[in-house]
């Protein structure tokens, strides 16, 4: 393998079963989690300990990062004691969180002060994907950087795509999160209308799978309870992606496109749905529990 050893940071609801897939394809893989119990499965299964960013960088050749936001890898990678302050010459660093550009920059920087390289690579398709090595990844970097990490891309995904220079993956991914966040903001209002009208929402739901207005929110996760088991809102809305994550993803979508002076109104309106959302308590849910907001003010 082109890696001896591969660090993993961020053990969370995606990097757990990304870190197990890595195991299994035959990685030696170090891990750190601030939190202990996330680790212990993977230490279970044959990974080695880390006791922070500092130490796995210094005993690996590729760092993956799969944190929360901005914020986090920044601190992580970036900061005192951070993976940039260990990384090896000729190593590489690669961030697999959904985060601004200026930040996938800011981190190239870094590792390159190391003499490591640095890809980011946000990926799509949940934990399901996650868990099952389907997700589609997105890779902004040197080309030769993203030939050499690929084999370990196709461990994680099915779907691996070289985009651009470093940032453009998260400019991709940036583009498909606001689509999912507006798509979810139209399904809610018309699940909410058609319910007040007297719809039944799971023959609604069955007839628009075969009609024009068929997709993602429609198929997995209608924002309805009781009409697909398997849907967040038939599961209390446990999260296959979160309500606080989907309003950063579209907050840094509204900075890129301020940057590039492009006016994007469906994302502003979004954007303020899904803060709504958090204020009422819905952060920690998975975003499809917008359609709880509409639910309330149609008198449902």
């Amino acid at each position: 393998m082109a890696f001896e050893r591969v660090g993993f940071i961020g053990l969370g609801r995606m990097g757990r079963p990304m870190a197990r897939n890595l195991l299994r394809a035959g990685y030696r893989l170090v891990v750190y989690d601030r939190r202990p119990e996330a680790m212990a499965p993977l230490l279970e299964a044959g990974a080695e300990a880390a006791g922070g960013p500092l130490e796995l960088a210094r005993a690996s050749d590729l760092v993956i990062t799969m944190l929360p936001g901005d914020a986090e890898v920044l601190e992580v990678c970036a900061g005192q004691d951070g993976v940039c302050q260990g990384l090896r010459s000729g190593a590489v660093l690669v961030d697999m969180g959904t985060n601004h550009p200026d930040t996938a920059r800011t981190l190239a920087r870094a590792a390159a002060r190391a003499g490591a390289d640095f890809l980011d690579a946000p990926v799509s398709g949940g934990d399901v994907g996650a868990e099952q090595a389907t997700l589609t990844i997105m890779v902004g970097g040197e080309a030769g950087v993203f030939e050499r990490v690929r084999p370990v891309f196709e461990v994680l995904g099915r779907h691996v795509f070289h985009v651009g220079p470093v940032g453009m993956g998260q400019v991709f991914k940036l583009c498909n999160n606001l689509i999912s966040a507006v798509q979810m903001v139209a399904v809610a209002e018309a699940f909410a209308v058609g319910r007040k009208f007297g719809a039944d929402p799971g023959l609604l739901r069955q007839v628009i799978m075969v009609s024009s207005g068929r997709s993602p929110a429609v198929e997995n996760r209608p924002p309805v309870p009781g009409i697909l088991p398997e849907a967040p809102a038939s599961r209390e809305y446990a999260p296959g992606f979160t309500t606080e994550l989907m309003a950063k993803d579209v907050g840094n979508f509204l900075r890129l496109a301020e940057a590039g002076k492009v006016p994007v109104p469906a994302s502003a309106l979004a954007r303020q749905l899904y803060l709504m959302a958090l204020g009422s308590g819905y952060g920690p849910k998975d975003y499809s529990v917008i359609g709880e907001l509409f639910r309330g003010w149609a008198g449902l």
